[in-house]
């Protein structure tokens, strides 16, 4: 197994380094449909950068993220074993010459899922520690929160609903465009349940700086975010949830060939607990590495995965596929 996957990795590099470098055209690879934190209690919340696309269009992109995370110390006991599915619609456009809007629609299931035999073998594949996967039975759903002994979170059964509606504004005047710089604002209504951990059952607002820079004969993109988010209370009882995150992201992309850029990004957001088991508390840090593909004038895909750089503070892992159909 672990050679053929060899096979199969060195075959990919070698066709992309085949790829022909033409035009140097504007690296067009972005991470904002659908990339945030899935971990299934700080997915409730909006704890990513409200970045917005470049381009007029939709987007539908499926993100599937494997846990595996267990933590206890005295009565309070955090697990985490099964995978989260969101399905996003997101649609961008102008408003004026300096202004950008854009409305999420997700849709989420938890499930038992099937993918630990995959994770096992990346894991050993690459020398990574498997953490708890180990000793919990594979392909099955648990998510559980005790807090003080009583029942936090408690989903064991595949739950699916219309998740949490995310709205965002991008400001630009020519001050701040000059200079790479934006302003973006999100806003996260309350159209999830709790119960069913599709939603917080607050609302809550964010705001960052947003800075892309690349110049007109580079292929290379660089871009970054400040800001913090104002969480609203949540429906879940997490004892002494923060009013505030901050949040924040790095990222650069490759133009690779006038159909092919490759990028990677590193996102990071304060924890939603204060007091809560570490995997809620601590500082997330997560890294997104993928690439995007023009089909043709109109269409592009998206294929990117993301990775937990502090362990247990996000997902194992999350796959993601994105299909995009721009407006001029």
């Amino acid at each position: 197994m672990q050679n053929r996957w060899h096979r199969v990795g060195c075959a990919l590099l070698l066709g992309l380094c085949a790829t022909p470098s033409q035009a140097q055209g504007e690296a067009t690879l972005d991470f904002t449909a659908g990339v945030r934190n899935l971990s299934p209690i700080a997915a409730l919340f909006a704890l990513e950068p409200p970045i917005l696309r470049e381009q007029d269009g939709l987007v539908v992109s499926l993100s599937t993220a494997s846990h595996a995370v267990g933590e206890s110390e005295g009565n309070n006991v955090l697990l985490i074993d099964g995978e989260t599915n969101v399905l996003d619609l997101v649609a961008t456009f102008s408003l004026g010459a300096d202004w950008r809007v854009a409305v999420t629609v997700p849709y989420v299931w938890h499930a038992t899922g099937s993918l630990d035999p995959l994770i096992d073998d990346w894991h050993r594949f690459f020398g990574l520690p498997d953490g708890i996967r180990d000793e919990i039975p594979r392909d099955e759903l648990q998510f559980e929160y005790l807090r003080d002994g009583l029942p936090v979170v408690d989903l064991t059964r595949n739950s699916r609903d219309l998740g949490d509606v995310r709205l965002a504004a991008s400001w630009a005047p020519e001050a701040l465009a000059r200079h790479g710089l934006s302003l973006a604002l999100g806003v996260k209504l309350p159209t999830g349940d709790a119960e069913t951990l599709t939603g917080s059952g607050g609302t809550d607002v964010s705001a960052v700086l947003h800075w892309r820079r690349q110049a007109p004969t580079s292929r290379w993109l660089l871009e970054g975010s400040a800001g913090v988010a104002a969480l609203g209370d949540a429906d879940l009882a997490l004892g002494d949830q923060t009013d505030t995150a901050w949040l924040g992201h790095v990222a650069v992309g490759y133009t690779v060939s006038p159909k092919l850029v490759l990028g990677t990004r590193l996102q990071l957001h304060t924890g939603p607990v204060a007091d809560g088991p570490d995997p809620l508390s601590d500082t997330s840090v997560m890294l997104t590495t993928g690439g995007s593909i023009t089909l043709n004038d109109d269409w592009r895909l998206d294929i990117t995965f993301d990775e937990d750089i502090n362990v247990d503070s996000a997902p194992d892992i999350v796959f993601r596929f994105a299909l995009s159909r721009r407006f001029d």
